[in-house]
């Protein structure tokens, strides 16, 4: 199963073919914590859910959390 977060809302859903399913979950990371219950959970909705044509893919984490490094860091090595 690929899940993905999609749509302007970043629903969380599982990728099939070209089309998704939303998985009925509030956040990537709740569905992570939810570990083999989750993943129950959401084959059974893979198995019976409504597809959707493919939205736009979003980044799998929250937008306000980027972080970047670089710099100088090759001088720390030495």
């Amino acid at each position: 199963m690929k899940v993905v977060v999609f749509g302007p809302q970043r629903r969380v859903g599982a990728l099939v073919g070209d089309e998704v399913i939303d998985l009925q979950q509030p956040s990537l990371r709740t569905f992570i914590e939810g570990g083999q219950a989750a993943l129950d959970a959401a084959q059974r909705i893979v198995d019976t859910g409504t597809r959707e044509a493919l939205t736009n893919l979003r980044a799998p984490w929250p937008e306000r959390r980027i972080a970047c490094m670089g710099g100088n860091y090759a001088d720390h090595l030495a």
